[in-house]
């Protein structure tokens, strides 16, 4: 008895009634520079309201400011689009 693409058990080559098409979407990653701030900003007090830690926006600008204007302390990346 051979299984039809509707029956159960059909691999998923066999459901399908013709090529399937997944479109591809790329993110764009840019990395955060002292001018973007404020965006890195919002994100940060997103995620800390997610996760109920309390958010003080002016001590976590300053620190954001110092790690965005220097290399060696590290890198922030924000996905531009997708």
């Amino acid at each position: 008895m051979s299984r039809g693409p509707s029956q159960k058990g059909a691999s998923r080559k066999e459901r399908t009634s013709g090529p399937v098409e997944l479109a591809m979407i790329k993110p764009i990653f840019k990395r955060a520079k002292p001018e973007d701030v404020e965006e890195v900003l919002s994100f940060i007090q997103a995620y800390y309201a997610f996760d109920d830690i309390p958010f003080r926006p002016a001590e976590v600008a300053a620190a954001l400011r110092v790690l965005l204007s220097d290399l060696i302390l590290g890198q922030v990346w924000i996905i531009d689009r997708c």
